[in-house]
């Protein structure tokens, strides 16, 4: 949580980080911070002012240090903290509450999006600077990396709540994929229309699909549509089964695989 309030306050990343600012802003007595922090907003008073990329002195600035675009991975620290802040929810020890915890992790997510529309921008302008006057730029497809977790952690993390904890389905209602629910059902309509449009995008995330499918479908009674969503975590031999042979033709994916790089 410390470094999150650093890259908040003293980097030139805190206007991506805005929903973090939020957060910390609303425990700022409890919040933990660098024993610097009384220095730091002594020495540049507009520090205290987290939502402004244009900080004239940042501390560290981050997009120098990566060819003048946001790192991919500063989404990593909003997502690791809301993940941790949710485990430590289920044994009642959270510094959060849930609507909270969703933020950080949306702010993962925007985090994520932000990162790889610029890389992508500046990956653009670099092909157009080395086509000659004659050449008609090239339409291929980017290279910039895809990393989806955030987005599947957040949403996956809705579907959590309102299965463990019902009454509490209003604090995810906010965080909505597509439109606000006004129900719970609708909330997990809308989770699993985001996740299957995720799904669509990355097959890493289909495995995983089914198997939150598949668990929906058990705590609600249906275990034939639960079976069904097993079934698509499987890929079968088109001669299976064979009589005979005295093996099981099957490959199973593994619902938590590990990412691929270079996506």
């Amino acid at each position: 949580r410390e470094l999150l309030w650093f890259l908040v306050h003293c980097t030139d990343v805190g206007q991506v980080l805005a929903l973090a600012a939020e957060v910390i802003s609303s425990h700022s007595a409890s919040w933990p911070f660098p024993c610097f922090a009384a220095t730091w907003f002594a020495a540049e008073p507009s520090a205290s002012q987290p939502l402004g990329d244009d900080k004239p002195t940042p501390l560290l600035r981050l997009r120098d240090m990566n060819g003048g675009v946001l790192p991919q991975l500063v989404w990593y620290v909003p997502y690791l903290v809301g993940c941790l802040q949710w485990q430590l929810s289920s044994a009642g020890t959270a510094q959060l509450p849930i609507p909270e915890i969703l933020s950080l992790m949306r702010c993962a997510t925007d985090a994520e999006q932000a990162a790889r529309r610029e890389a992508h921008k500046q990956q653009k302008q670099k092909q157009g600077s080395q086509q000659s006057p004659q050449q008609p730029p090239q339409q291929s497809e980017t290279s910039v990396y895809k990393q989806f977790e955030p987005f599947w952690r957040l949403h996956h993390t809705r579907l959590k709540v309102s299965r463990e904890l019902p009454d509490k389905w209003k604090d995810c209602a906010a965080q909505c994929c597509f439109t606000v629910p006004t129900s719970r059902s609708k909330l997990i309509e809308d989770v699993f229309a985001g996740l299957g449009k995720l799904s669509e995008t990355d097959s890493r995330y289909r495995p995983r699909l089914a198997f939150a499918r598949a668990r929906h479908s058990e705590s609600n009674g249906d275990l034939e549509g639960a079976i069904a969503e097993v079934v698509k975590m499987f890929s079968f031999p088109k001669d299976f089964p064979k009589v005979g042979m005295g093996k099981v033709g099957l490959i199973a994916y593994r619902t938590e695989d590990a990412l691929r790089s270079g996506e």
